[in-house]
């Protein structure tokens, strides 16, 4: 997020000792990917919001569909890290793991309605008149606190009426805060999933810490190759012929 990835580089979770069996590490860098993924997508969607915000307009190269990208990317993250953590073996359960359950609820039937577009979602075109939904938030405060709030609309729309996200009587952690989705007749908090999110990746991080110990003889984590080849360089022969002589 703005403040920071959620997962440093010194995170315990990039900490696979060479002796774990090659389900818990499947398990472990889904649950880690899923984190980064969510976290990247929100941290843009935020950059762009704030941009929005300050200057009345996306950023350059920064369009509705980058937006509705980032908003649907944490939905999909969110949802792939759910299954990971409810399954995930010699995890067991424990109130921060049902606090994140809790907390994520909505995520599963927003995902549902999104992959399925073309079946029960769009029958009723009256009720979902917003396939990809709207993305509302909350800017501010602004000289004199006063908070703007902001919604942006995809696509083609037969609606005149948008109801705005309500800060009231609620924490907002400034610049920009409650920045929900909404379509489908569903309104997801991203803002709200994305600090339940940050929660469970440090209880996560915690619980890990203690498994492995402070010395674990551990795996790489992540990896780049690069291979150069130049114009000119011999390929394989054809079969049955003497390669070129350079």
């Amino acid at each position: 997020m703005l403040n920071g990835p959620i997962i440093a580089l010194d995170s315990s979770l990039r900490q696979i000792p060479e002796s774990l069996d090659q389900r818990q590490r499947l398990y472990l860098d889904g649950i880690r990917y899923s984190i980064e993924m969510a976290d990247v997508a929100y941290t843009r969607l935020l950059r762009s919001l704030l941009a929005i915000s300050e200057d009345g307009k996306l950023p350059e190269g920064v369009g509705f569909p980058a937006v509705f990208l980032d908003a649907w990317s944490v939905v999909d993250s969110v949802h792939r890290l759910r299954t990971l953590v409810r399954y995930a073996p010699g995890l067991a359960n424990s109130p921060p793991k049902e606090v994140f359950s809790r907390a994520t609820d909505t995520v599963e039937d927003l995902r549902n309605a999104v992959q399925h577009l073309t079946g029960e979602y769009v029958k009723d075109s009256t009720e979902h008149d917003l396939p990809w939904g709207r993305v509302l938030w909350v800017a501010g405060p602004k000289d004199g606190g006063a908070l703007t709030l902001r919604l942006m609309v995809a696509g083609a729309c037969t609606m005149t009426r948008h109801e705005f996200v309500n800060p009231c009587g609620q924490r907002f952690y400034p610049p920009i805060d409650k920045v929900s989705l909404d379509a489908h007749g569903l309104r997801m908090d991203l803002s709200e999933t994305m600090r339940a999110v940050q929660s469970i990746a440090k209880h996560l991080e915690a619980g890990w810490r203690e498994a492995i110990g402070p010395n674990p003889v551990a795996l790489g984590s992540d990896l780049t190759v690069s291979l150069d080849l130049h114009p000119g360089d011999a390929g394989p022969a054809p079969k049955g012929k003497e390669p070129p002589v350079p």
